[in-house]
């Protein structure tokens, strides 16, 4: 039962949209997380929050179409897994925002200049390393 305020207002909290594209990193979190492939509702489950199954199924598709998780039979349902490691899409990522901007070369200085001493002596074995 709802609760009742004055003027008929609702007592409980109200309910908050997530931003764009938070729901999809969430779930991909815990499919990262998740040791073998997680059906739609065990995603739900996880998340919390009284999502509804069909918005968690949603959400799977999505990241479906986007070729980010790929879907199996599993049972009578479907049972979901990422197509890449959070770090390969990490870097996906990075390389998708510095090819947007119009100097890449000044983002990547930048970008090196920022980071820690440690991470720049990755940075530099990584280089010379062959692809």
């Amino acid at each position: 039962m709802v609760g009742r305020c004055a003027a008929g207002q609702s007592s409980d909290p109200p309910l908050t949209r997530r931003a764009s594209g938070e729901l999809e990193r969430a779930v991909l979190a815990l499919l990262w997380a998740a040791p073998r492939p997680l059906m739609p509702m065990q995603v739900q489950q996880r998340l919390g929050g009284g999502l509804a199954q069909s918005t968690i199924a949603t959400t799977l598709l999505r990241l479906v179409t986007k070729g980010l998780v790929e879907r199996a039979p599993h049972g009578k349902g479907f049972a979901y897994r990422p197509l890449q490691r959070v770090e390969q899409h990490a870097a996906v990522q990075m390389l998708d925002l510095l090819q947007r901007g119009d100097r890449p070369d000044d983002v990547l200085r930048y970008f090196a200049g920022q980071l820690p001493a440690g991470y720049r002596e990755v940075l530099r074995k990584a280089l010379a390393t062959p692809a």
